[in-house]
């Protein structure tokens, strides 16, 4: 399978001179995480994930930032695919990069984008067929030691937290670290609604959102698994519900672990 396959053709990007309040915007119109970020003459020069603005916005310099170019935030030099290449070791370049996408040049140009969802939905239900052994397993690919948050933790703070582990998912806990509730990045862009308006200093909606606590914001009804379950049960809940992530709990819903698109990806590549 190779990656023209299964890139999306049709991709949203900004212009190295756009601001952040721009490409917050397309990201929420468009439902993407990633923008590649474009020279005036077509050239990939880097690119922009709602991680980048999560992380540069919750710097106390970045609060303002807004009207920041989106080069202030974007990564850069950015990995890339050609059409050509193989799918599944563009997927174990991204598992071993921490990366949820590729943009795809060829010949020097933006033809397409790669992301972690376009792989896993292709490729994984094949790929991990049901197995009587552990190595098909949850509790063999899943993350350890999660980093997690608490219902009454602002918001704001969550999202620190979410751009100091370099996550998209927190795991609400209990005092006995009982899973209540999933934050994930999409709680928080629909809370926050629109950057301008909300994340200015003056503006009232600054207020609301910084009085926000994590349980006014996140997922109640969690959809968790076991260590024991079989890996391809996971993968249907990323596949059949557009699952990020899903918490890993024991019998006594104690959070032991946390199962992303990234770690079935680890997983894939190594098959």
């Amino acid at each position: 399978m190779k990656v023209r396959e299964l890139m999306k053709r049709r991709v949203f990007s900004v212009n190295e001179s756009d601001d952040l309040a721009l490409a917050t915007q397309l990201m929420a119109w468009a439902d993407v995480r990633h923008l590649p970020v474009l020279h005036k003459d077509g050239r990939l020069v880097g690119i922009l994930t709602e991680r980048d603005v999560f992380h540069y916005l919750s710097r106390e310099e970045g609060r303002d930032g807004l009207k920041d170019p989106v080069t202030a935030a974007m990564r850069a030099p950015v990995k890339v695919a050609h059409p050509e290449d193989d799918a599944v070791e563009a997927a174990g370049r991204m598992a071993q990069e921490k990366i949820g996408c590729l943009p795809v040049l060829e010949e020097g140009r933006l033809v397409g984008i790669l992301t972690v969802t376009d792989v896993v939905a292709d490729r994984v239900r094949t790929a991990f067929e049901p197995r009587p052994t552990d190595a098909s397993q949850v509790g063999t690919v899943m993350s350890l030691k999660p980093a997690s948050c608490s219902p009454d933790d602002y918001l704001l703070d969550a999202v620190a937290r979410m751009s100091a582990y370099h996550v998209r998912h927190l795991p609400v806990v209990d005092g006995d670290h009982r899973v209540v509730g999933l934050l994930a990045d999409r709680d928080v862009r629909t809370a926050i609604g629109d950057p301008r308006r909300t994340l200015g200093r003056e503006s009232e909606a600054t207020a609301r959102v910084q009085l926000l606590r994590v349980s006014d914001v996140m997922t109640r009804e969690v959809v968790t698994v076991q260590e024991n379950d079989p890996l391809p049960r996971a993968v249907d809940f990323f596949l059949s519900r557009r699952f990020g992530a899903l918490p890993v709990v024991n019998e006594e819903k104690i959070l032991v672990g946390m199962l992303s698109y990234l770690d079935v990806l680890r997983k894939l590549a190594t098959r």
